[in-house]
């Protein structure tokens, strides 16, 4: 089964914008600026969210290690869904 992701975002500000993921290279971040516009993309979806998924890996690891209870309860999943 093929899995897709829309994980585009925007951010408008008084000096310019960054766009992130919302041309059809979903990779792709775009710098608007006074000075121009550059363009960048990374290798791919885990290159992306590396640190994010390490975050979360060390925090499950931690409340295993320390007998702790995650702070999310599976309801709260379901409703993120």
């Amino acid at each position: 089964m093929l899995m897709e992701y829309h994980v585009g975002t925007e951010i408008i500000g008084t000096k310019g914008s960054i766009q992130i993921g919302l041309s059809l290279q979903w990779d792709e971040v775009v710098l608007l600026s006074n000075d121009g516009i550059v363009q960048k993309s990374c290798n791919g979806f885990l290159d992306r969210f590396e640190q994010a998924y390490l975050n979360k890996a060390g925090g499950f690891l931690r409340c295993i290690l320390e007998s702790r209870k995650l702070g999310v309860k599976v309801d709260d999943s379901a409703e993120a869904t």
